[in-house]
């Protein structure tokens, strides 16, 4: 493979009125990704056990690459010898939201959370083994808290938490979709890399300048059942005089205590 990164320009159209040979297929986007992939992927070899980095889509989000292209991107791999699996990695917070669109009707957004809840988002969007041919693994575990810390030398990070799961494969195919980013950004190969591959600790730092910090002036245990403390996944949460202080060196990031806490803005993030 070059070590040079190369660019493949196909046209972004089809041209269903013609016949189907195999002359005028190749304007189908399906067999342009298949002749792409002739070209690009040549390091796989029998036996190698290959990551597929995809990103399945937020419940209630039509804007997510089709499996139809990530099947094809398997059954390369499969003919080149290699064993394929999905990999994925859990969002930002732990818990759900319900939102009541009217008297009858709710949706839950904020399904990429967990494991549990993020598995069946991938199914509705057709990431399941029957359709693509590959299973699903979350390589940062359940609550997207499993990780292993890799030191760089960064300008801002000098650590990274990166999925502990990943260190499972010998070969990655990163396959992403173009996307654009509230904060005036766009996401394509190296946010699915560089973020999609790490933990909850490191995309709460990638996201945020600065920790997770209480408000004694908003925090009030009277008012509440300590529901941070039970909620932090990693118990960096104690109860000192009466107010909740969060040990930095601790937390993660995963905003669970946020979601919980019955009290509003008594614990606030940087921007």
């Amino acid at each position: 493979m070059s070590k040079e990164s190369i660019v493949y320009w196909a046209p972004p159209y089809e041209v269903a009125a013609l016949k189907n040979t195999a002359e005028n297929m190749v304007t189908n986007n399906l067999v342009k990704t298949r002749l792409i992939l002739d070209k690009i992927l040549d390091n796989i070899n029998s036996g190698d056990k290959v990551g597929v980095k995809v990103h399945v889509g937020e419940a209630y989000n039509t804007r997510y690459l089709r499996h139809d292209y990530v099947h094809e991107v398997v059954d390369f791999i499969k003919s080149k010898g290699g064993i394929p699996t999905l990999i994925e990695t859990q969002g930002n917070g732990m818990n759900v939201k319900h939102l009541n669109i009217s008297e009858n009707y709710s949706i839950r957004l904020g399904c990429r959370k967990t494991a549990t809840e993020h598995k069946k988002t991938a199914y509705l969007h057709g990431y399941n083994e029957s359709l693509i041919g590959a299973p699903l693994k979350f390589i940062d575990g359940e609550n997207g808290i499993d990780g292993k810390i890799i030191k760089i030398d960064g300008i801002h990070l000098k650590d990274v938490s990166v999925a502990a799961g990943l260190f499972d494969f010998d070969k990655l195919v990163i396959v992403s979709h173009f996307k654009g980013h509230p904060q005036a950004g766009f996401g394509g190969a190296l946010k699915n890399l560089g973020i999609g591959c790490t933990t909850k600790r490191n995309k709460f730092r990638a996201h945020f300048d600065g920790d997770l910090k209480v408000n004694p002036k908003k925090c009030d245990i009277s008012k509440c059942n300590q529901e941070c403390v039970q909620a932090c996944p990693v118990g960096a949460i104690k109860i000192v005089n009466e107010i909740a202080v969060i040990d930095p060196s601790t937390c993660i990031g995963c905003f669970g205590c946020k979601e919980k806490c019955p009290v509003r803005k008594a614990i606030k993030s940087a921007a």
